[in-house]
């Protein structure tokens, strides 16, 4: 009977600080997962604000386009002012490229990128950026003035 406690005890005994390492493998693999999950919704989230950018650029030029009060600098810059003031929502939103263009036939582009920077040191060594592009383009169609004659 002393052996079989003994044999108990001894093996209660080595089993001491075996959750502590458990834990200590297993709470990297967590912690990873958890960031991952949380930059993919930061990730999608990004993606929707400058889809959402360049649609709310896109309808205020289908509403200005026509008007002969404004000049086409001041058509594109209203459309900009209403690209940025969506993309404001972003960090660094400051450094996104918005290109706007004209075909004269109707048919009114815009392309926005935004640059989305993710905080990890070997981000860069992957994809060789040291921010991610997130880009879209709409296409809108505006009507054109009657011609006159």
């Amino acid at each position: 009977m002393n052996i079989l406690k003994t044999i108990l005890l001894n093996k209660k005994r080595n089993q001491n600080g075996q959750a502590t390492i458990e834990l200590a493998i297993i709470l990297p693999i967590v912690l990873l997962l958890v960031m991952m999950i949380i930059y993919s919704g930061i990730f999608t989230f990004s993606k929707s604000v400058v889809l959402l950018a360049a649609h709310s650029g896109g309808r205020e030029g289908m509403f200005i386009w026509n008007k002969p009060t404004y000049t086409q600098e001041e058509k594109i810059e209203h459309v900009r002012q209403a690209i940025n003031r969506v993309l404001d929502s972003l960090p660094n939103s400051e450094s996104s490229d918005i290109d706007i263009t004209d075909d004269g036939n109707g048919i009114l582009m815009i392309n926005v990128t935004y640059y989305f920077k993710l905080n990890l040191p070997f981000l860069e060594d992957i994809t060789v950026y040291e921010a991610v592009p997130l880009q879209t383009e709409v296409i809108y169609r505006y009507n054109q003035p009657p011609e006159e004659g």
